[in-house]
């Protein structure tokens, strides 16, 4: 009968070996983690973005509005059919800005309220995050 020889390298290359292994799934798991920590940055600095355009706009009707009320109260002062052609321009030229933002806004208040936001190439699903913001106020 033969004798099986064995040898104290072989636990020892199955330690390395699992060890090595672990470090491999470990390096995985780090750069799985990282990317969705780098993709879901990148999330919330394009909604901050977009809250930033939303109160721009919102900033933009507003200086219009007051514009647009400043013109018409220079409007009955003047008497002069040249000013007063000039206003009327300057306030419809206001009006269609006006409208524009307020198209700008609502298109993304809309998006908004469907709980998804287009950026660039991409949506954003933000539902989640609104729902998290209400719970908290």
């Amino acid at each position: 009968m033969k004798m099986k020889t064995t040898s104290i390298l072989s636990p020892i290359k199955r330690i390395i070996y699992v060890v090595i292994i672990a470090i491999f799934a470990a390096l995985l798991l780090f750069i799985y983690i990282q990317n969705q920590s780098s993709k879901k940055e990148y999330e919330d600095k394009q909604i901050i973005n977009i809250f930033g355009k939303q109160r721009m706009y919102t900033q933009l009707m507003s200086k219009d509005a007051n514009r647009i009320y400043g013109l018409m109260y220079s409007l009955e002062k003047y008497q002069t059919d040249e000013n007063r052609e000039e206003i009327k321009e300057s306030i419809e030229t206001l009006k269609k800005s006006m409208q524009s933002s307020k198209k700008e806004f609502s298109l993304i208040l809309d998006a908004m309220n469907i709980g998804y936001l287009q950026v660039d190439d991409s949506q954003i699903y933000i539902l989640q995050i609104l729902l998290w913001m209400h719970r908290i106020y």
